[in-house]
Order: structure tokens, then C-alpha cells, then sequence
């Protein structure tokens, strides 16, 4: 009886060690603990190899884009089927801003205007040009480049053009962007 009493105590002792965090496993075999497995399979939490976090992703860089616009730029008075658009980035990006940092509206893979910032002093985070040659129903994509961290960002959500020959924003009131930094494969 006495030591089914002291093994209780022990298996008791045993899970409140547990419950409260451990340390040194006074249980385990000489020589490691049960806190380091011998083949973790999870690089961002080794000490967890059962752990479904996916591994950390690393950003990747990107040399400065040298992106035009696809369509020549005519006067305001002459354009049809265009748009002119303003934007802004997010928060966390503007800290970040450089003079040689690029924005550009892309419809596909074809690079539809590169948006420039009212003034080189980047003092008011606002991004425009005229967009032409668009239909109903186009989706842009904004892509940024930031020369700082040589990290390129995309729009997570496209813009769809609902009308033409209109303003998407305003000065005083940008779209703001909501974007993603593209990471490596």
C-alpha cells in the first residue's frame, strides 16, 4: 500500500511539474530532457516538433524596377476610356519612404501607369497619374517598390475599374492601399 502511495505522489508530482511550465525533467533518462528533440521538424519552434506553424518566410529583395507605362500618357481633354487615380500606403510603409521608391498600376502583367507623389519631399503620402486605356471590369494591381529595403509590396485586393472617366480618390482623399510584401519561394 505504502508504494502505490508513493507512486501516486510521484505521477501527482509529476503533472503539476508539468501543469506549471518544468524545467529539468527529474524523469528523464540521464544525459537530456524531454524539452530538446533530436530532430526538431519544425524550424521556428524546434522545441515543439508536433508544432503547425509554418515556417518563417523570408522576404524577398528586388533590384529597382524599371517600369513604364505601357500606354502613351495623352492630355486630360483627350483621354477616353482612362481614369486618374489617387492612393495612398499603408501606415507601416511610410516611414520607409525614399525618393527612389516606384508605385505602379498594373492590369495583368502589363504596367498601365507608374504613379508619382505630388512633390520629391514625399511630405503627403499621395500617389497619382492618369490611367488610360481601361475598361469597365479591368482589375489593377498596385505594386510598390521600396529602395530603402529593396522589398517589393502588391495590393491584396485588386482595384476594379466600375466606370471610366472619372477620379478613383482624390487629393485630399487617397484610396488607401492595402499591400503585402512578396516573399520568396
Amino acid at each position: 500500500m505504502k508504494t502505490l502511495k508513493t507512486i501516486t505522489v510521484l505521477i501527482a508530482s509529476a503533472l503539476i511539474w508539468a501543469a506549471c511550465g518544468g524545467g529539468d525533467d527529474p524523469i528523464a533518462p540521464s544525459g537530456g530532457d524531454n524539452n530538446t528533440p533530436s530532430t526538431p521538424t519544425n524550424p521556428t519552434n524546434p522545441t515543439d516538433p508536433t508544432d503547425p506553424t509554418p515556417p518563417v518566410k523570408e522576404k524577398q529583395t528586388f533590384t529597382a524596377p524599371m517600369w513604364i507605362n505601357s500606354v502613351t500618357p495623352v492630355p486630360a481633354e483627350q483621354a477616353t476610356s482612362s481614369i486618374v487615380m489617387y492612393v495612398s500606403l499603408p501606415q507601416e510603409l511610410v516611414a520607409g519612404l525614399d525618393g527612389g521608391d516606384d508605385l505602379a498600376a498594373f492590369c495583368g502583367e502589363e504596367c498601365k501607369a507608374v504613379l508619382t507623389p505630388p512633390d520629391k519631399t514625399l511630405e503627403k503620402n499621395v500617389w497619382s497619374n492618369m490611367i488610360n486605356d481601361l475598361k469597365v471590369g479591368d482589375q489593377l494591381t498596385v505594386k510598390y517598390y521600396s529602395a530603402k529595403t529593396k522589398n517589393m509590396y502588391v495590393t491584396t485586393t485588386p482595384i476594379v475599374v466600375n466606370d471610366v472617366n472619372m477620379n478613383y480618390g482624390s487629393f485630399d482623399n487617397p484610396m488607401p492601399l492595402t499591400m503585402s510584401v512578396i516573399y520568396k519561394d
